[in-house]
């Protein structure tokens, strides 16, 4: 539960310098919407993914 808050608490943040992000890595809106938003959600499954193989391989 908490990971989600702190992830819609960051992803608010990034939303909100997106247009910095674009500027400074010469990056079209479009692109640089996805990027903001689909590169903290692909963080936040590998994540995901590790913990909970990490639950699994515990005896």
């Amino acid at each position: 539960m908490a990971i989600a808050c702190i992830f819609l608490h960051v992803l608010s943040d990034l939303g909100f310098h997106q247009r910095v992000f674009a500027v400074e890595l010469a990056l079209s809106a479009a692109l640089s919407e996805m990027l903001v938003y689909s590169l903290p959600l692909a963080g936040l499954a590998f994540f995901y993914g590790l913990k909970r193989e990490v639950k699994r391989s515990r005896p």
